[in-house]
């Protein structure tokens, strides 16, 4: 569900005083059979950690697990994730006899562990991802405050749309509710499909924010089109801005605290590109030229409707049910063009998908009309 601008400006803060992050060698990593991800040698002492590295002393922190870092072994350790999924989920010391010997036989590999310490004293805590340790942090914090600041310098109004955090990714929607025009060609024949079409013609300039801070994709911003008669949103991805989380290598057996001047070019290199995106996406002149794009290729008439839907769906890879759903709303939409098809994926997104592929199939919802010519065919019965 997603969460007020105040709640998640609540949740990061808390989590940000949470964040410590390990640079470990594999040969001091483990897995128990209980299924706790185990780091030998270290402690939440930044100085003892430097001792227990040169000492024959074996301290350990004892990590519950997330899903991203179980996702993170098996790729890194070349299990295959359905094996590895079913011994998490019936044998977990078998899971951790394979963990283990994979990591055994790794050599001067070093990670970047990013956990949370929920009590530095007893060493509890949780490890959330397993990453290079070359991985540079962009966290959701300095995100979203380098975010609002930046908008706040333009002195345009904004609407937050939505937030949401998930184990993956953070995305923040952001709407410009003074910056719009019409599309009456676009969505003149379309109804939404809970019924009935408000003559509303009009859309909004936007973008999203999307970031991860456990490797599942760049810093990100996109712009994104609000379409008022439905309130879906469309992005298009092929035009977003971003950065890849990508930095010098670290040294091993160190706890990062990231200094001032980290977090600084950080935020810097964010409201930078935030301005440029606000420069940009929340001008008049761009979303008029988005407009007509999408009218020129979304008013084109669908040749058979019913299997070009299900072709489209074929191609981005989507589920059965997410198909039966999109194809549903599709027909109920009343609007048998390329266009037709995109509010059905994104009203799709807006009502019946998780946060995570909510994004992606806004994203699809601006890429299938572009791409008409990759499904929109002739079928031969």
């Amino acid at each position: 569900m997603s969460k007020t601008l105040e709640e998640i400006v609540s949740s990061l803060s808390i989590q940000q005083e949470q964040k410590t992050d390990l640079i470990v060698p594999s040969s001091k990593l483990s897995m128990s059979d209980n299924g706790q991800f185990t780091v030998r040698g270290y402690s939440t002492d930044k100085a003892l950690t430097s001792l227990l590295a040169q000492s024959a002393i074996d301290a350990e922190l004892r990590l519950s697990t997330t899903k991203v870092l179980h996702d993170h072994l098996s790729d890194k350790l070349q299990i295959p994730r359905m094996y590895y999924e079913r011994m998490l989920n019936n044998d977990k010391e078998l899971l951790a006899k394979n963990v283990n010997s994979w990591l055994e036989r790794q050599k001067n590999v070093n990670y970047m562990l990013r956990t949370f310490m929920i009590n530095s004293e007893d060493s509890d805590g949780v490890a959330r991802a397993l990453l290079s340790d070359r991985f540079n942090t962009i966290d959701n914090w300095d995100v979203l405050m380098s975010a609002l600041e930046a908008i706040k310098a333009t002195g345009i109004k904004v609407n937050v749309e939505s937030c949401d955090i998930t184990d993956k990714k953070m995305y923040v929607r952001i709407v410009a509710p003074e910056i719009e025009a019409k599309a009456s060609e676009l969505i003149k024949n379309y109804k939404t499909p809970k019924g009935g079409n408000s003559g509303n013609p009009y859309v909004n300039a936007g973008f999203v924010i999307s970031n991860s801070e456990v490797g599942f994709g760049k810093f990100n911003i996109s712009p994104r089109l609000f379409i008022q008669v439905c309130s879906n949103g469309l992005i298009r991805k092929d035009e977003s801005m971003s950065k890849v989380h990508l930095g010098q290598k670290l040294e091993e057996n160190t706890i990062i605290r990231w200094s001032q001047t980290t977090q600084r070019k950080n935020m810097e290199l964010v409201m930078s590109q935030v301005k440029d995106a606000v420069k940009t996406f929340l001008s008049e002149d761009y979303l008029v030229g988005t407009i007509d794009k999408l009218q020129t290729a979304g008013t084109e008439e669908l040749k058979q409707p019913i299997e070009a839907v299900n072709a489209a769906c074929s191609l981005y890879k989507l589920s059965d049910d997410a198909t039966r759903s999109i194809l549903d709303y599709f027909v109920r939409g009343g609007e048998t063009t390329v266009f037709g098809l995109s509010q059905a994926v994104t009203y799709y997104a807006q009502h019946d998908a998780d946060a995570d592929d909510r994004f992606e199939l806004e994203a699809i919802g601006g890429d299938v009309i572009f791409n008409a010519d990759k499904y929109n065919l002739d079928f031969v019965a």
